[in-house]
């Protein structure tokens, strides 16, 4: 394991019940349990699992970002915003740290808006989060893993996450935004290595929000030109689109 990921245990131990990390750390530890090789990740996402939140969270996560010297992104008001930490002053720690939460009920929000404040019993730290769709966040609660002592989403809702981080990205470039290709291809590429590691022999239907999402982005990948064998899959993309096909029930 990576000396920041060991960092990002070490600090959070005894809050493994409290967060989850996704996105391509959590394809990282997952690929590399079943000895796949993948792309070192400089950034963490860390979904708050807001449900279960206590303030030992709050100080242990807190000490992390002070002991690792970050600085965080503010709003346009200049007010700042904890949802976002770059540029540690050690290597030790990771270069980014992103976080996601759901949107909460007693929290009126501009249906516009893209960040929620994250509420705690106590209100030591004011935390805010990346909005989480409420689906998504639920298919997360009952999904994560631990691999190396580090809770991770499971490959198999990993996927579905992917799949939706392609096409928000997609849309983005379309609608005339800066969105590096790179950023969204490596997305697409993660889904097709994650199911390398899935059992296509046990469908998953997924919610119908998330699998009108899942529908959506193999219908682009039916007109995607995706090299399998650069992804090390002994696959056809056609065959590849199928079996996700059969995987999560998608009705053709």
């Amino acid at each position: 394991m990576r000396v920041e990921l060991q960092t990002v245990k070490q600090y959070l131990n005894g809050c493994e019940e409290q967060y989850t990390i996704i996105g391509g750390t959590a394809c990282e530890l997952l690929l590399q349990s079943h000895d796949f090789g993948f792309r070192v990740t400089k950034d963490l996402d860390m979904v708050l699992l807001i449900e279960y939140l206590s303030p030992d969270f709050g100080h242990k996560f807190w000490k992390l970002i002070r002991d690792g010297g970050y600085s965080h992104k503010s709003k346009s008001t200049g007010k700042n915003t904890f949802y976002r930490f770059t540029n540690p002053a050690s290597p030790e720690f990771p270069q980014m740290i992103e976080l996601f939460s759901r949107q909460q009920d007693e929290i009126i929000l501009p249906e516009e808006a893209v960040i929620t404040p994250v509420r705690q019993e106590e209100a030591i730290y004011s935390l805010s989060a990346i909005l989480l769709d409420n689906e998504y966040y639920n298919l997360l609660l009952s999904a994560d893993t631990i691999i190396e002592g580090i809770p991770i989403l499971s490959e198999r809702e990993l996927i579905p996450f992917k799949a939706k981080a392609w096409l928000d990205l997609t849309h983005q470039k379309e609608n005339g935004e800066k969105i590096d290709s790179r950023n969204i291809n490596k997305h697409k590429n993660d889904v097709f290595r994650l199911l390398s590691i899935v059992n296509p022999s046990h469908p998953f239907p997924l919610p119908e929000p998330i699998q009108h999402d899942m529908k959506q982005f193999l219908l682009c990948m039916e007109k995607e030109q995706i090299d399998m064998k650069a992804l090390g899959l002994p696959l056809k993309a056609n065959e590849a689109i199928e079996i996700l096909k059969n995987l999560y029930l998608i009705d053709q």
